[in-house]
């Protein structure tokens, strides 16, 4: 397998229900951050171009034995996936890069329109034992961000031994869960699900941040940025995945014109976010505005990259969004892509996923 110096730190949150990455400004999407997205069956033939990618193409999939064109989520110069692919990232001889997807945990304290509005949604991963699935509650802000950077330090390598001493938080890792339940759920306990020495097979790590808490700004960029700052401190890459910072979903993460500029000083990579909710014609319009938050220099402008999700039926983005997508990318010269694959088809060569990756990428098919 081939080994990166440098690791990357991808931090990302998205608007929508938690089933589509389908958008307004008043719903929320939640990336299973958990869930490495598809499958390794593939068709038994490549359906997509035999050429070097434009730009970097980052997808949230397994990640493949080997490289592979057959392989259903072909292109990628970068895959990204959970804690349930931790035995992929040790295996694959695959040459693209490789990023574990971490979730960034949310407060719980509820009720609705209280300091932290969001009681009923718990954080991922999900653990599941027998038939039941369980999340992950924290009854503070300081707790929930505590558990944040342990888990980000356990991936990396760093001990956490007696981190959580006077913090209120216990750590599971594995075993009995009946004496960390409290009312059938888990509250302050911090799931550390990373196997040691993940780190070395990493190219990077993928911070999911959409924690929807009506958290500050202020208190957004001290923790992004501490996070940004602990993996260049292990020499690796950090970049961020977030909602379209244009939308409900990015004031109740805390991210705005006040504090974007430095975050995207402290990420090797920040994300633009295009989905089927922005019209075609006015998508380039759209980009623009949300570049126009983070304050870009020429200098940072390849630090952007788009994120968009494929999706199905009347949900999926059309062809010539994606057609947009990838003339901005190119126009601007910005950091790539990044696939969010939301249910897409990719069962044959016909089927509408292979188009719309083949649109999006070497804009053939729109």
């Amino acid at each position: 397998m081939r080994l990166a110096p440098t690791l990357t730190l991808l931090i990302f949150t998205a608007c929508g229900p938690d089933a589509s990455l389908t958008v307004s400004d008043e719903q929320l999407f939640e990336s299973e951050a958990s869930q490495a997205l598809g499958s390794e069956a593939s068709p038994a033939v490549a359906c997509l171009p035999q050429a070097p990618t434009p730009f970097p193409v980052y997808r949230n999939a397994f990640v493949p034995k080997s490289d592979d064109a057959a392989y259903r989520y072909f292109p990628a110069t970068a895959y990204l996936a959970g804690e349930r692919s931790q035995v992929q990232f040790a295996t694959s001889q695959a040459t693209g890069d490789k990023y574990f997807f971490q979730w960034v945990n949310r407060c719980n304290d509820g009720p609705v329109g209280g300091a932290c509005d969001r009681s009923n949604k718990g954080n991922l991963p999900v653990l599941t034992v027998g038939k039941t699935d369980y999340r992950f509650f924290f009854t503070t802000l300081a707790k929930a961000n505590a558990c944040t950077i342990a888990q980000l330090n356990r991936i990396l390598g760093v001990s956490t031994q007696g981190f959580f001493d006077g913090k209120g938080v216990r750590p599971y890792v594995s075993g009995p869960i009946a004496p960390f339940l409290t009312g059938g759920r888990f509250v302050d306990v911090c799931y550390l699900y990373a196997e040691a020495g993940l780190s070395n097979h990493l190219d990077g790590v993928a911070l999911d941040y959409e924690p929807q808490d009506r958290r500050s700004a202020a208190a957004t960029k001290a923790l992004l940025t501490r996070l940004a700052a602990t993996v260049h401190a292990r020499g690796k890459k950090a970049l961020l995945w977030t909602n379209r910072i244009t939308s409900q979903g990015a004031v109740r993460n805390g991210i705005d014109a006040s504090n974007a500029p430095a975050l995207l000083e402290a990420f090797d990579a920040v994300p633009l976010f295009a989905d089927d909710s922005i019209p075609a014609a006015s998508l380039r319009t759209e980009l623009r505005r949300q570049q126009a938050l983070y304050a870009i220099e020429a200098r940072h402008r390849a630090k952007l990259y788009v994120l968009t999700g494929l999706g199905t039926g009347a949900g999926a983005i059309s062809l010539p969004a994606l057609a947009a997508v990838r003339a901005h990318v190119l126009a601007e010269r910005l950091g790539g892509v990044a696939i969010w694959n939301d249910g897409a088809d990719f069962d044959t060569c016909k089927s509408p996923g292979f188009r719309q990756v083949q649109c999006l990428v070497y804009g053939e098919r729109c």
